[in-house]
């Protein structure tokens, strides 16, 4: 308790002492204001996802810049674990660093360690993805990896380098058409950015204190539906995407 009062004492002394500064208080207040700016333009439905993509980061970044602007505005003498200085820029760098290292862990670790823990599908099925990839006008083809799982299950990766997962389990339980129309659906979701768009969603419900103001956010219903829609519409059919479904209903 003493070393949190302590902390709390130096903390509110700190942004005391900042924010007395008038060029700090307006740097800080038009970062603020940026901030609630993009958010306010994520909901405008003239824009394309991407570009609400980009909004989200743009709003997190100006909401936390001030954060970061009090802590490099603090030094100690002498580098020390107990200096009250040293505490308060880790209390301060905290939530900035959590939001990146959230990021890099959705962006690039957890896609590098599914496709290193995953094996390319054989050229029928990779060519069959170029093909609609093509029709659907995707800027780069997606690579297609098997997933070393018994669990029938399938999903893509959207960001940057797009990828499709298949489990073992899903290829060993699905014909050739169904396989197909899993492929079509987790395209749609490629073309939609929706993985990217239900991650930064998530994101910006969590750091983001505005973003419970309204609702900005991710419907998953309306997502899947877009996808299953796309795989029925190439095919002609649901008869396949609906057989696929109630094999992995069955076997799950």
């Amino acid at each position: 308790m003493v070393l949190e009062d302590f902390m709390l004492s130096h903390l509110l002394d700190v942004v005391g002492g900042f924010f007395s500064n008038p060029s700090n208080l307006i740097l800080s207040f038009l970062s603020i204001a940026v901030s609630l700016t993009l958010l306010h333009k994520f909901s405008d439905k003239n824009i394309s996802r991407k570009q609400r993509i980009a909004l989200v980061y743009g709003h997190l970044a100006f909401l936390f810049a001030p954060l970061v602007f009090l802590a490099l505005s603090i030094s100690c003498p002498v580098a020390s674990l107990g200096c009250s200085v040293t505490l308060t820029q880790t209390f301060l760098y905290g939530i900035p660093v959590l939001l990146l290292m959230t990021v890099l862990a959705g962006f690039v670790f957890l896609p590098r360690y599914y496709q290193r823990t995953s094996i390319q599908f054989p050229g029928p099925v990779r060519e069959f993805v170029k093909k609609e990839s093509k029709r659907l006008k995707l800027s780069k083809t997606p690579g297609v990896f098997s997933v070393d799982s018994g669990k029938p299950d399938a999903f893509s990766i959207s960001f940057f380098k797009p990828r499709i997962f298949v489990s073992v389990g899903m290829q060993e339980i699905l014909g050739k058409k169904e396989l197909e129309a899993v492929l079509l659906h987790e395209l749609a979701h490629i073309k939609n950015a929706s993985t990217w768009f239900k991650f930064s969603s998530a994101i910006l419900k969590v750091f983001s204190p505005f973003a419970a103001i309204r609702n900005f956010g991710f419907s998953v219903e309306a997502e899947e539906k877009k996808a299953d829609d796309y795989a029925a519409r190439i095919q002609g059919t649901r008869r396949h995407l609906n057989s696929a479904k109630r094999k992995v209903s069955f076997n799950c």
